[in-house]
């Protein structure tokens, strides 16, 4: 086995879980986001996103992508940043999309949607790390 496995965001104590695992030169990595509970988008205060609802962050930061506001310039393409980096939503049930590049240059990667329990499994290239 190669590589390195990251717990991202720990399931103990909450309804929410994240890891990821980089390969060994780690120029890719694919992330696993789920969320545990069956609640939906739509449960709790009118307008109140499920992020808010839970007192928690809207995503969870992917510590490798995140860099100088230097390295994150730029977004080109679809689903690329101007380091060449790129991520393939794995998640959809027709064909793979492109990860939204605001996702990408923030470090920051959505948590699922839909109703639970929901996963989201993302792909992420990203040379010259």
């Amino acid at each position: 086995q190669g590589g390195d496995l990251y717990r991202l965001v720990s399931p103990l104590g909450g309804d929410r879980a994240a890891l990821a695992y980089r390969d060994p030169d780690g120029g890719r990595s694919v992330v696993f986001l789920y969320r545990l509970d069956e609640r939906t988008e739509d449960h709790g205060e009118p307008g109140e996103e499920l992020g808010e609802e839970l007192g928690d962050e809207p995503g969870v930061v992917v510590p490798w992508l995140v860099g100088s506001a230097a390295d994150r310039s730029g977004a080109v393409g679809s689903g690329a940043v101007g380091s060449g980096r790129t991520g393939t939503d794995l998640s959809p049930q027709d064909e793979p999309e492109p990860v939204d590049p605001t996702e990408l240059a923030s470090g920051v990667l959505h948590w699922p949607t839909g109703p639970g329990p929901a996963a989201r499994v993302v792909e992420l290239v990203h040379p010259g790390i």
